[in-house]
């Protein structure tokens, strides 16, 4: 499935993330991104804002506010505060992403996208990130007191900056106490992956050389043509894991 496609559908609409987006916003609303001079008194304006296209996540845009609905959703092992009996995926997952996956030396161990543990984050787990005119963290303390802190700004920290940002707000977060522990009990999972016999015509071919592979390559041509005919048959019926069909909630 299309990268863009899965997270709107199964991650940002679920979780009412209405100002994730994986383009920068044209409302105005997106902040320009500074880099200090050195030890000057001036700054340099990074033009465009933050955009590497080469990266499955590189120019993707957010807000502390639908950090924060992501963050509390994965302290709950994937429970929606707005449905508790619904989730993204079950407590399994929700534990399983943050086992080690692969043992680093000295420099953090690695789980399922994020670092755990020692020595950038005791007790818990989180990433981080800069780039030209951007810093950023998130880090979900996994132990007694369950809770979660995230930063985001526009322009480049330190080190040494971004760690006091850090410190400063997980003392003022673990003051406010602890947030309830995750559910254990089943729930209905939104993303339920597909069926396996849920499979693409290989006969299928459209305009002389098109298949269900050629539909699935990008957002644009799904939304373009899953729901076109061919002999008397949507295209997502001849193509269902292409056109995400077999997906269900």
């Amino acid at each position: 499935m299309e990268f863009t496609y899965f997270v709107q559908n199964y991650i940002f609409n679920p979780l009412a993330m209405k100002s994730s987006k994986f383009y920068r916003p044209r409302d105005g609303s997106a902040s320009e991104q500074y880099s200090f001079n050195g030890g000057k008194n001036t700054y340099h304006t990074w033009s465009g804002g933050y955009c590497f296209p080469d990266y499955p996540s590189g120019q993707l845009w957010t807000t502390s506010a639908d950090l924060a609905k992501f963050s509390r959703v994965m302290l709950n092992h994937g429970r929606l505060s707005s449905s508790p009996t619904r989730c993204l995926y079950s407590a399994k997952t929700g534990t399983q992403v943050f086992k080690k996956t692969a043992p680093g030396k000295g420099d953090g161990d690695s789980a399922m996208g994020w670092f755990v543990g020692k020595p950038y984050y005791p007790g818990g787990a989180g990433h981080d990130g800069s780039e030209g005119g951007v810093t950023t963290e998130l880090f979900l303390h996994l132990d007694s007191p369950r809770i979660a802190i995230g930063w985001l700004a526009n322009g480049e920290l330190s080190y040494k900056e971004g760690k006091q940002m850090t410190q400063k707000m997980m003392a003022v977060a673990k003051s406010m106490g602890s947030g309830p522990a995750p559910p254990n009990d089943s729930c209905i999972k939104i993303w339920k992956g597909r069926n396996e016999s849920c499979q693409d015509s290989e006969i299928f071919k459209f305009k002389k050389d098109k298949s269900c592979a050629w539909v699935a390559s990008s957002l644009g041509r799904i939304t373009k043509f899953c729901n076109k005919k061919v002999k008397d048959k949507l295209i997502k019926e001849w193509c269902p894991l292409a056109c995400t069909n077999c997906l269900v909630e």
